[in-house]
């Protein structure tokens, strides 16, 4: 499961409330300064506090097996108009141990008709008790362990009636979704798809529904004949119906848990493609039929990619990917049939500016570690997360270089540093509310990086022999951390408990004060280190490597820390030019570092890495007076990576840089020639800070030669600060071209006409869910422009955007311009009322209140129906203003 939170998801929530590496065969210079200041050393192994186990404070453990699935067997039609699913289940299971009589199935929200015990041709009806979320049946006998049984179960599932609420990553739990079921939204194609993780694949058919079962599969799926429908394992066979419906039957054979079972039936495009001799096809829309391969192209590299490093090749019979509407995440690892959200689809133009590879990596990785070995409990979801995480690093760094790589660890780093400000988490963790709690930036980011640091202490040939031996000694089974740990000590030899227990069983990071004292009488180098984290944290065992910069030369060494402060020295005959501590940038941690700007300003120069790199440009930004520091901003601009370019540019503030006539023909040949469109968009955004006086032309150069999104919105967006005439000029010659039509219409919002009013609606009808924030914002400023006729009828639109959009921050954006328009009218209010007085202006005031009085009470009552938690708390934050 990848989850995605756009950039504008973002600020729409401020509104709304490391290359190759060996073993560490041994310690090369250990003098610690524990021996010296009388620290002790700590235990290297030292216990993980146990918790209490008691069950009312939400402990979670593993799912005690019963029963074990075999096969499933599902048999599915639909009631679009009703939303429903007609389903009849045949499920093979055995007993797992213990004899047993009774079986426990989760089936939510269901109309059972009948539950069936199948021998042969024989069927006996069972008894059973259904809750409304499990069905618990009563077998015909006493079953002994190993003993096989079949049911059958006929039922409706009505996912439309359950009331089971999401979380930040998958924001729905009903497990069975029908879009557009009645075909009256013409902008959107019907479609029925699933979401099985973590637990609701019980929504929409009868099963245990707990990753730490496995099951073969077969589904029989009817539905219209224009259809295509999608599933995991292969396509068994496809048969016309006498009533012109069809049935397609799907069939998995390798066991897999039943929260990766799917399906999909719509209106697709299916572009072919393959790996070896195994299919690999693209489901999209048909007006995507050309753009499948742009979008999902690389998949069968990156399938050969992964089982060449894991050692494990590709372990399923097909690798499909479909696009869906409204999805309720961001991508889904279902085996064999990955879904993906509307986001990712998109055209070669789009692509352009960004492209979702990493996610079609993260889904991918899910095949070995997530499909193929599953965690056994949600608490061991970083099993699966983690290693899918970390997969997109391997990737970036396979495909594009270190330098992407480590771009990309550290911005997953900043996520969970985000999170764990204010919510420190274990990484494997027993207590929490619901599963979907699991499924944050500890789970995904943090146990990235600490996969990444596991890498470069146990060196690559370890790394992956390690991983090789996990998945295979698992595979098609469940597993937890533990699991992990052994198979990394038995290719080591080494006794990683250490490890495990403070990085995966406990939380929090290091928190690291460096200082460096060089003694040129006793020729003599003190590195000098503190964990500063809180005692509620680890005292972390760190092996470090450092390097040790010379005029001429660098050593390499390393340290291991034991203790919460060391210190350790070695000789040296000349004092160093700089220290780089972590020299291979594996630590998770966050560090304070005593470091003058020109032993920085040498780090940028001669440490290799992205992350010496950036650093030194980041601690270098405000020395914009020192002409060393003026070259290395110089340098950067022309640097081989694109994000130290960008870096540069936009923090470049040497001398009087707005009339530097040489710097601004280089930040226009930049806008112009940058092969990266972010480069172009920054560049011209650093031009409009700048005096120069001719950007009209470069603008209308760039508008005839760039296809980039990106790079065309910042024009028209520049270009309606500076120049309105020309600004509607270029909107009415543009106002076809969907890609800019957010951007058009913020020209409008402030240089239209009143006659552009219905064109904001219509746009918005067709737009991608992506733009609808930022045209109902413009949208709301528009129609404060003009007379109050307008205002009302734009009213009107915005209430129903509030009420009918079913996205909740789509619903806060309608509110969020509903009360803009109030507070214009509180300003025409202020604005009146400092004027002479008269009996216009007393009515205009009149009519102004009124209508803020009727706004006021719409959003009163507007919120009290609502249920949506952050809308209350953006309604709460603005309540003293109503």
């Amino acid at each position: 499961m990848k989850f995605k939170i756009l950039s504008l998801l973002v600020f729409v929530l401020s509104i709304l409330f490391s290359c190759k590496s060996t073993k560490n065969q041994a310690v090369k210079k250990m003098v610690n300064a524990e021996k010296k200041v009388g620290i002790e050393e700590i235990d290297l192994n030292p216990p993980i506090p146990q918790p209490i186990y008691n069950h009312n404070i939400n402990y979670r453990g593993t799912k005690k097996i019963v029963n074990d699935l075999i096969h499933t067997e599902l048999h599915v039609s639909f009631d679009w108009e009703k939303q429903q699913l007609i389903g009849k289940a045949f499920l093979d299971l055995k007993a797992h141990f213990y004899e047993t009589s009774k079986l426990e199935l989760d089936a939510k929200g269901f109309d059972i008709q009948s539950v069936k015990l199948i021998n042969g041709d024989t069927e006996k009806t069972l008894k059973y008790e259904y809750t409304g979320m499990k069905i618990l049946i009563e077998l015909d006998k006493n079953y002994a362990k190993d003993e096989k049984y079949r049911i059958q179960i006929n039922y409706i599932a009505k996912p439309n009636e359950l009331s089971i609420s999401g979380g930040r990553a998958i924001r729905k739990n009903q497990g069975l979704y029908f879009i557009n079921p009645l075909n009256t939204d013409a902008g959107k194609p019907r479609q029925i798809w699933t979401q099985g993780e973590p637990e609701s694949s019980s929504c929409w058919f009868p099963t245990i529904d707990s990753p730490n079962q496995k099951s073969s599969e077969e589904i029989f799926i009817t539905t219209e004949k224009e259809y295509v429908t999608l599933s995991n394992g292969v396509l068994y066979n496809s048969l016309l119906n006498e009533d012109g419906t069809r049935t397609d039957h799907w069939k998995q054979d390798k066991p897999h848990s039943p929260y990766l079972f799917m399906l999909a039936v719509g209106d697709f495009a299916v572009v072919e493609d393959h790996w070896r001799n195994m299919k690999v096809n693209y489901y999209v829309e048909p007006e995507y039929e050309q753009d499948a391969k742009a979008i999902f192209g690389k998949t069968p590299r990156m399938i050969d990619f992964f089982s060449k490093i894991l050692g494990v090749d590709y372990p399923w019979d097909k690798y499909s990917q479909i696009i869906v509407r409204d999805y309720v995440s961001g991508a889904m690892e279902n085996t064999g049939a990955v879904v993906f959200g509307e986001f990712v689809q998109m055209t070669k133009r789009e692509l352009i500016d960004k492209n979702y590879e990493s996610i079609v990596a993260h889904e991918l990785s899910h095949h070995w570690f997530g499909d193929l070995v599953v965690c056994e409990s949600w608490a061991n979801l970083p099993l699966n997360e983690s290693f899918a995480t970390y997969a997109q690093y391997l990737w970036d760094e396979h495909e594009y270089g270190r330098f992407e790589a480590d771009y990309n660890l550290r911005h997953e780093l900043n996520g969970y540093f985000s999170e764990a400000r204010h919510s420190p988490k274990n990484l494997i963790r027993f207590y929490y509310d619901k599963p979907d709690d699991m499924f944050d930036a500890h789970s995904y980011n943090k146990g990235g990086r600490v996969l990444h640091m596991l890498r470069k202490y146990v060196g690559d040939d370890a790394f992956f022999a390690a991983l090789k031996l996990y998945l295979t000694e698992n595979q098609y089974g469940s597993a937890e951390i533990h699991n992990l740990r052994m198979a990394f000590e038995k290719i080591t030899g080494e006794d990683l408990n250490w490890f495990f227990n403070q990085w995966f069983l406990a939380k929090g990071n290091p928190v690291l004060e460096i200082n460096y004292r060089f003694d040129a009488k006793n020729e003599m180098l003190f590195v000098n280190v503190r964990q500063k984290q809180d005692k509620e944290f680890p005292t972390y065992r760190l092996p470090v490597k450092i390097d040790i910069y010379l005029k001429d030369s660098v050593l390499h060494e390393e340290i291991l820390m034991l203790s919460r402060q060391a210190e350790f020295n070695f000789p040296l005959k000349e004092q160093p030019v700089f220290v780089n501590f972590d020299a291979e940038k594996m630590l998770l941690c966050q560090k304070e570092e005593t470091k003058t700007n020109n032993e920085f300003i040498a780090q940028y120069w001669r440490a290799p890495l992205f992350l010496d790199k950036i650093e030194a440009l980041e601690k270098l930004t405000t020395d914009t007076r020192n002409e060393k520091v003026k070259a290395i901003f110089d340098d950067a601009l022309r640097h081989k990576f694109w994000y130290i370019r960008l870096y540069a540019l936009e923090n470049y503030r040497f001398g009087d840089w707005k009339t530097n006539d040489t710097l601004i023909e280089k930040l226009k040949k930049i806008a112009l020639n940058d092969p990266k469109s972010q480069l172009r968009r920054a560049a011209l955004r650093k031009l409009e800070e700048s005096n120069s006086k001719d950007l009209l032309s470069l603008y209308k150069k760039i508008m005839e030669r760039d296809s980039s999104v990106l790079v065309m919105r910042t024009v028209l967006n520049q270009v309606s600060r500076t120049d309105a005439k020309t600004s509607i000029e270029l909107a009415d010659k543009l106002i076809n071209d969907k890609y800019l039509s957010s951007s058009i219409l913020s020209i409008y919002k402030t240089h239209g006409t009143a006659d552009k009013a219905d064109l904001f609606k219509k746009i918005y009808a067709n737009a991608e869910e992506s733009d609808k924030w930022s045209i109902i914002q413009s949208y709301g400023k528009f129609i404060c422009r003009f007379d109050t006729k307008t205002s009302e009828e734009g009213l009107k639109f915005l209430k129903k955007v509030s009420e009918t959009e079913t996205a909740w921050w789509l619903q806060g954006a309608g509110m969020q311009a509903i009360y803009d328009v109030r507070k214009h009218y509180k300003k025409q209010v202020i604005l009146l009322s400092e004027e002479p007085k008269s009996a216009e202006n007393e009515k205009l005031i009149a009519d102004y209140k009124a209508k803020m009085k009727s706004i006021k009470d719409y959003l009163n009552q507007y919120i009290a129906k609502q249920k949506n938690k952050r809308l209350k708390s953006w309604f709460n934050s603005i309540q003293n203003d109503l």
